[in-house]
């Protein structure tokens, strides 16, 4: 754009670039109303010289707010900050968040990051000038908002002023109004989300910075803590006033180590609420009784009829000669002195202590009750044994490693899981990407395009007292889940649920309603190159949402991460963890002639490289192992940058922990640890084949082994501290402890064991 031109023309030609008018009026953002539809898929077209994110995944994107950007970004230097400011507003007050190409400063690499978030960017880095100017044009609307929302105390508007007017004085007293909410609630999460957003301010007022501060160690984030105390220190370090007493940095000091009483009891420490214990999916637990032995207080089978056992134990077999470690796809949870698990057959509750059984509810579509979950056909026995002889000779895992019906959530109240076919209709013709169709009562199912009845799972909630349904989800012939697949059970947080959900080739993040299901908001992910009915195997693979400092961390298992800002429920930055591979030229003869196939055939992913496969957070950094990665990444929480990353090897099972500056991965022989600032082997441990997840308890990784042990790994150094031998009859698999004691699931069994000799 031609620099030349100022004043009341440069303002004109702006608006005119940017398809703004003057007027002040703006687009309001959705409400969370329930029964909320999901938003349509927002494909964009190709453009020549363009970034392009991904040739296996696409992001909602839009080229105007893009356009709009990049003149934003030129003017800006023109000093002309109303039509900057306007502009910048206008994409603020967009109704939906997309996606946009940011070159990263001091690189020649390209971020894929939120419009939203690089307007907020841009207004916080106006100058004075440019602050004053956004104060004049959104400060009146943004004071007018708050008002309304102070009279009528609706959260709701506050955290929509926040949205959408953050660099506004209103829009920071907005902030704090609902930081402090969520603090005397003891919603320590979404309070330090708050406080973060103000954070990024530079000239906070002392007080501010004091509550930010106790927001963020009631939310158990030291570093924060630390680097928020060091800027008061700096700014302030003869104290503040608070009412009428003017206090010493030693007072308010004493005041922001003082101990938590109001610390909500959801659970205790050891209560295991989620897959890897925790949203950030680093859970660690006490530590564990020292032992030689294990003796077993007891144990069940999973598998209820003889036909499904023959299927698992022939799976472990297949697995096993192939050299392969075992890792089980079922994972229990434990609360309240209950364990909740997954059988081939029913979700149940028992007492851990006396192996009681409270409650068990039967899953549709499992290996003991083949029926088809969705009506009207009552059994696919035949058809799944067909598929099942399938699996067995070619990708015999996936019988016992189907991480989206193992894993469970809870949020103390209720238990979420996701009913569907145990293993999905297999698809026979990879070379056209499409399968033969089976009939069942007379209609085709499998992956034909015609049919729905295998197009859709459910997600059940479960009353964790009496295991009866509270609500169900996909069953339905329409509305926004119809014909939509629920990729693993949603993760709960600050009571709201958060689900990603595949339908019509966009992959969304759902807030929903724990109490009725009902969707909150909805915000698309990204589109898929091939639909999960095609790309089959991530129909096993669970995509656990992680979250960490205010961001929910979205796993699609096709490529990418997603991460959505929680307290601005915006989308914050996308990072591409692989890129499609090369095909071959597919040569043919046709009427004497060679011809190049213009289709080349694609065959989908069954096995994974990493096992048990989910973000995990830690001290600001992202570790994404997800299942078709052929290496780690290490990203910035902040922004999405690869600060490291380390290659996926044949020895590689799974990311199993990162804690203490240190990142475990567990191999089929060995464990090597990663520096986390690096990725640099700090130690490697020869332990043998492994036979499941273990956990982290009192600095020490319990690691099940393939020979009925539990190796304890001292985290520090490497060293094998002990081994713990198991039952004869009791083999390891995923682990937790709880109350004291070892909580085991295999695929075959189901053990609580306690410390022997």
């Amino acid at each position: 754009m031609d620099r030349m031109i100022r004043g009341s023309t440069t303002g004109v030609f702006l608006l005119a670039m940017l398809g703004l008018s003057a007027a002040t009026g703006q687009v309001p953002l959705p409400n969370e109303t329930p029964g909320a539809k999901l938003p349509a898929a927002n494909k964009q077209p190709v453009v020549p010289g363009r970034p392009q994110f991904s040739a296996l995944i696409g992001l909602p994107t839009d080229r105007d707010l893009e356009r709009k950007l990049e003149a934003i970004r030129e003017y800006i230097q023109t000093g002309a900050f109303r039509e900057v400011t306007q502009a910048l507003q206008d994409i603020l007050d967009h109704q939906q968040d997309c996606f946009v190409p940011v070159p990263r400063t001091g690189t020649r690499t390209v971020g894929w990051l939120s419009a939203r978030a690089e307007a907020n960017r841009l207004l916080g880095g106006l100058p004075p000038k440019g602050q004053q100017a956004y104060e004049v044009l959104s400060g009146g609307r943004a004071g007018a908002l708050l008002q309304e929302a102070k009279n009528n105390r609706d959260r709701d508007k506050l955290a929509e002023v926040m949205r959408r007017y953050l660099h506004t004085r209103a829009g920071t007293e907005a902030a704090e109004l609902l930081g402090m909410e969520h603090l005397d609630r003891g919603r320590y999460l979404l309070a330090a989300s708050c406080f973060g957003r103000l954070l990024e301010k530079t000239d906070l007022p002392g007080m501010t910075l004091f509550k930010a501060a106790i927001a963020l160690r009631r939310h158990g984030d030291d570093v924060g803590v630390q680097r928020t105390w060091k800027r008061l220190q700096a700014t302030f370090p003869d104290g503040l006033t608070v009412g009428e007493r003017r206090l010493s940095l030693v007072e308010l000091k004493k005041m922001l180590d003082a101990p938590v009483s109001n610390r909500p009891q959801a659970g205790t420490a050891s209560d295991w609420l989620m897959f890897r214990g925790t949203a950030s999916r680093t859970a660690a637990t006490a530590e564990f009784p020292a032992a030689t032995e294990l003796k077993a207080a007891w144990q069940t089978s999973l598998a209820g009829e003889t036909t499904s056992r023959t299927w698992i134990d022939t799976a472990i077999n297949h697995v096993q000669n192939r050299g392969q470690a075992v890792i089980p796809g079922f994972a229990p949870l434990a609360l309240a002195g209950k364990a909740i698990f997954r059988s081939h057959g029913y979700l149940q509750a028992v007492d851990l202590g006396s192996g009681e059984l409270a409650w068990k509810s039967q899953m549709n579509g499992s290996l003991d009750f083949p029926v088809n979950p969705t009506p009207p056909c009552a059994s696919i026995q035949s058809q799944m044994a067909t598929w099942i002889d399938a699996f067995l000779s070619q990708n015999p895992a996936t019988l016992i490693e189907n991480t989206a019906q193992g894993t469970l959530s809870s949020d103390g109240q209720r238990v979420f899981t996701v009913e569907d076919l145990a293993v999905p209709p297999y698809q026979i013709n990879p070379y056209y990407g499409n399968a033969v169709g089976i009939r069942i009562n007379g209609r085709v199912m499998g992956s034909d395009p015609n049919s729905g009845q295998f197009k859709r799972n459910h997600l059940l909630c479960l009353e964790l007292d009496s295991g009866k349904v509270a609500w169900a989800l996909g069953m339905q012939d329409s509305g926004p889940f119809h014909e939509a697949i629920f990729l693993g059970p949603p993760l709960p947080l600050e009571g709201k649920l958060y689900a990603l959900v595949e339908k019509d080739l966009e992959i969304r993040l759902c807030c929903l309603d724990p109490r009725d299901g009902k969707l909150l908001w909805a915000q698309p992910l990204a589109q898929m190159k091939k639909g999960i009915h095609e790309d089959f195997g991530r129909r096993t693979w669970a995509a656990p949402i992680a979250h960490g400092d205010g961001m929910l961390l979205c796993p699609t298992h096709s490529g990418a991460v997603v991460a959505v800002d929680l307290a601005m429920r915006s989308l914050s930055w996308a990072h591409a963890y692989a890129q499609a591979p090369k095909q071959p030229e597919q040569k043919v003869m046709i009427n004497g002639r060679i011809r190049v196939m213009n289709r080349t055939p694609y065959i989908p992913r069954l096995a994974a490289n990493w096992k048990n496969a989910s973000p995990i957070i830690s001290q600001g950094k992202v570790l994404v192992t997800a299942p078709d990665a052929s290496e780690l990444h290490c990203l910035s929480l902040r922004d999405g940058a690869l600060l490291w990353k380390a290659p996926w090897t044949a020895e590689d099972q799974y990311l199993a922990e990162a804690r203490d500056d240190k990142v475990l991965i567990v191999g089929k022989q060995s464990c090597r640890a990663l520096d986390l600032s690096s990725g640099k082997v700090l130690w490697t441990a020869a332990t043998g084949m492994p036979s499941g997840q273990g956990v982290l308890a009192g600095g020490q990784y319990l690691l099940p082994l393939r020979d009925r042990a539990i190796a304890v790994i001292d985290m520090a150094n490497g060293r094998i501290v002990r081994r713990m031998a198991m039952p004869s009859d009791v083999a390891p698999g995923n682990l937790i402890v709880h109350r004291g004691r070892l909580v085991s699931q295999s695929p075959t069994s189901f053990a609580v064991l306690a410390p022997g000799k």
